[in-house]
């Protein structure tokens, strides 16, 4: 509306800029004149100047006006605002809810005296989520995932990491390398499965 407009700082602000801008023009060519070609590169550099400010604060305006810009406030939220906060609430908890199950199943993998069958399935479970979930859960970074289990591994090397938990630990890293690389058809599945 135009009260709100009228009201917005930065269109009351470039008015003022241009004007300060206009008025202590005169007053630093007045200043600086030691030799009349000089000041004349020093005026022609100041009308840039100044027709570069007069640009923004005219032209912003103008664009505006073009695209049917309208600073109008909202007393109420709309309803595609309201739908659009409800999926985006919905999936954050749907995250928070696989995120929690990913990380219940990696903390079995870290905490619990693994065997060599049980890290299997640990990280054939850590598989399957990546999969049902097409890729880690928000939150959970790739990096951080891989020094977790490192520290696992190097902790159970000779002991319970055997080829077989080597295995299960390489087609997790596949898998999620499958489901994090965009340029995949996820739909027909992971050829390296």
């Amino acid at each position: 509306s135009a009260v709100h407009h009228f009201l917005n700082p930065r269109s009351i602000m470039r008015p003022i800029f241009v004007l300060i801008a206009t008025a202590l023009l005169p007053l630093i060519a007045h200043t600086y004149t030691p030799s009349i070609s000089s000041r004349r590169t020093f005026i022609e550099r100041a009308r840039g100047v100044l027709v570069g400010s007069a640009s923004l604060a005219i032209l912003p305006e103008a664009s505006r006006a073009e695209n049917g810009y309208s600073t109008a406030i909202l007393a109420e939220p709309s309803e595609d605002f309201k739908k659009s906060e409800a999926q985006r609430a919905s999936f954050r908890a749907a995250q928070l809810k696989l995120k929690a199950e990913f990380t219940s199943s990696l903390s079995h993998l870290t905490s619990s005296p693994p065997t060599s069958s049980s890290a299997v399935q640990d990280l054939e479970k850590l598989k399957s989520l990546v999969i049902n979930d097409g890729g880690l859960p928000e939150g959970i970074k790739w990096d951080d995932l891989k020094k977790t289990i490192r520290k696992v591994k190097r902790d159970g090397d000779g002991k319970y990491w055997t080829t077989e938990v080597e295995l299960a630990y390489q087609a997790l890293n596949r898998e999620i390398a499958f489901q994090q690389n965009p340029n995949k058809d996820k739909e027909m599945g992971n050829p390296m499965s």
